[in-house]
């Protein structure tokens, strides 16, 4: 017997702003309440709690990271977040978004960094854009 049961997705957000965090955190739940959000104010913060929580099934499939904290953190921060979410969740769901102005994405791209985002997500961030990144994980 086949169920509808949605499947949950686990997503961390990780910006300095509480007012971002929050927003995009419930901007989330509003489109799917099977979402559960972790908010961090750095990416070190983010990483640390990454690295201490055991695979499991609920391990975030998504990490939403606002651009000025990955200047402010550096790249090496970036690829922990990215390997501890590829070897600890599902490969085939987890990605790694940015969220910013444009000049912040080519700041990035002019760094090298971009190679370790999945996709950007311009501020102010709509709903619209959350709907798209949310059909990713439904592949």
């Amino acid at each position: 017997m086949h169920t509808n049961t949605p499947r949950s997705l686990s997503i961390i957000i990780i910006d300095k702003s509480y007012f971002d965090r929050y927003f995009l955190g419930r901007q989330l739940e509003l489109i799917n309440n099977y979402i559960r959000t972790k908010e961090f104010a750095s990416g070190k913060d983010a990483l640390n709690f990454l690295e201490s929580v055991p695979k499991s099934e609920g391990y975030p499939q998504f990490a939403i990271i606002d651009i000025s904290v990955l200047l402010d953190d550096g790249i090496e921060v970036l690829q922990g977040i990215t390997q501890v979410l590829r070897d600890k969740g599902d490969p085939r769901y987890v990605s790694v978004l940015a969220t910013g102005s444009e000049s912040d994405f080519n700041t990035i791209k002019d760094q090298g960094i971009d190679q370790y985002i999945d996709g950007f997500i311009p501020k102010p961030v709509e709903i619209e854009d959350l709907k798209n990144i949310l059909k990713m994980s439904a592949a």
